[in-house]
C-alpha cells in the first residue's frame, strides 16, 4: 500500500502557518503508522505560481493512496489524518473495517516470530 501525502500552501497564509508544525508532527508519526508513506510539500513562494494554478486554496492537501488520489478538506488534526488514511485504505480494499486491524496484527506476529527465530 503505497501512499503519497502531498501538500500546497503559502508563507503568507495564517493557515498554511499553523499547519507547518501539524505537517512536521504528522510527517514523523505517519512514518511509524504507515510503511510506505512519502511526503511532498509545495510552498507556493519557492515553487513559482505554474504548480499552484490548478489549486484552488491553500493548505490544499492531497493524499494519494495506490493511485487512487483523495482531497483531504476536514479539520487539520493528526487524528483526523489518520483516520482519513484508514477510511480510504478500508475504502480500496473494499470496504472492510478489519482490514487494516488483520495487517496491523499480522505485522506484530510476524515481527513476533523473526525475534523468537519461529520457522
Amino acid at each position: 500500500m503505497e501512499i503519497k501525502f502531498i501538500v500546497y500552501t503559502s508563507l503568507t497564509c495564517p493557515h498554511c502557518v499553523e499547519f507547518m508544525g501539524i505537517f512536521e508532527k504528522l510527517q514523523s508519526d505517519l512514518k511509524k503508522k504507515f510503511k510506505n508513506i512519502t511526503f511532498e510539500e509545495y510552498i507556493r513562494e519557492n515553487n513559482g505560481t505554474d504548480i499552484f494554478d490548478s489549486i484552488p486554496y491553500t493548505p490544499y492537501i492531497k493524499i494519494i493512496i495506490n493511485g487512487n488520489t483523495f482531497i483531504f478538506e476536514g479539520n487539520r488534526t493528526f487524528n483526523d489524518f489518520v483516520k482519513f488514511i484508514k477510511d480510504k485504505i478500508n475504502n480500496i480494499k473494499g470496504g472492510d473495517p478489519f482490514y487494516y486491524k488483520y495487517i496491523k496484527m499480522k505485522d506484530k506476529y510476524l515481527k513476533l516470530k523473526r525475534k523468537c527465530n519461529i520457522e
